[in-house]
């Protein structure tokens, strides 16, 4: 239609699919070879995100990425990240296996 906008909505300030993407920064951050890091889909059944209350959820997932030797390993990784009152993302306790 001409002459018609269309607005995107606000996003929410925080959500369990912006908690997994800011869980993978988090992750990558410690691996050997971050920038070959490959993590699921969100929808894929092995990816769990569980609000735990107070803007803080609890995240339970993998990620294949290069070892030291340059082979590709899977490591399950679980950790908790936390949106604060301004508005940036925290890591409160990170555990990869």
């Amino acid at each position: 239609m001409i002459g018609t906008q269309f607005t995107k909505p606000p996003a929410p300030e925080h959500d369990s699919l912006t908690a997994y993407v800011v869980s993978q920064d988090f992750i990558s951050d410690r691996l050997k070879s971050p920038s070959s890091a490959r993590f699921p889909l969100f929808s894929d059944s092995s990816v769990k995100v569980n609000y735990i209350g107070d803007t803080r959820y609890q995240i339970f997932a993998y990620v294949d990425s290069q070892n030291s030797f340059g082979a590709m390993i899977k490591s399950n990784y679980d950790c908790i990240v936390k949106y604060t009152d301004d508005k940036k993302w925290t890591l409160e306790e990170i555990h990869i296996e």
